[in-house]
């Protein structure tokens, strides 16, 4: 898979009670050269961390935050299954050279947690969907 993520991205300081944030500008990259923008506005948590994990990491932490955007991004808009998503997140932490470990730890979190979130936005989109 061929990643390329030209800058990082800019977050609002605002939090929202649902611990989101916001881009501050649209911020574009692209996977197996096709280009995707994730627009000014999109409101993101970061690394998706279990409540129980929060002490150990955090969920703007610098070295995962492009991947976790682009994987918020993805989990939202339903571009692809959610294993491919997640798999994305991992080659997008590799590219960017996060400590083995903690890509490991990530990856894990998402594939054993993120579920939940999965079937939220999935739901919400056939919603919007059939309303149109």
């Amino acid at each position: 898979m061929k990643i390329y993520i030209p800058k990082d991205v800019v977050l609002s300081d605002d939090i929202t009670k649902e611990f989101k944030k916001a881009l501050t500008k649209d911020f574009f990259f692209s996977i197996n050269g096709k280009t995707y923008i994730i627009p000014k506005g999109f409101r993101t948590d970061g690394a998706s961390i279990p409540w129980w994990l929060i002490w150990l990491y955090n969920r703007f932490d610098p070295d995962v935050l492009n991947s976790a955007v682009i994987h918020d991004w993805f989990y939202y808009n339903g571009f692809f299954t959610r294993a491919r998503t997640d798999k994305i997140f991992l080659a997008c932490m590799r590219y960017e050279k996060v400590r083995p470990s903690k890509r490991r730890a990530f990856y894990r979190a998402v594939r054993l947690f993120a579920s939940k979130p999965w079937n939220k936005y999935r739901k919400a989109l056939k919603k919007k969907k059939q309303s149109v």
